[in-house]
């Protein structure tokens, strides 16, 4: 089946438009015991009930994360 719309010579014309950005430098994420302990203390220790019974996201990760994301 021909797809008559298609034009070949725009191929890969947003990947060549966007601006080349060098890649960050992350610190190690933690793997094994240490993430589940990680996962453990997010889920069940540092926790607040919304007034439905459910888990809701604690405020503090939530001003982490705005204030990473502004950074």
């Amino acid at each position: 089946m021909f797809f008559a719309d298609l034009c070949v010579c725009s191929a890969g014309k947003v990947k060549s438009q966007t601006p080349k950005v060098e890649k960050q430098e992350k610190p190690k994420k933690a793997c094994g015991r240490a993430r589940k302990r990680i996962l453990y203390n997010r889920r069940f220790v540092n926790v607040t009930l919304s007034s439905t019974g459910k888990r809701k996201v604690s405020i503090l990760r939530v001003l982490l994360a705005i204030y990473k994301g502004s950074r």
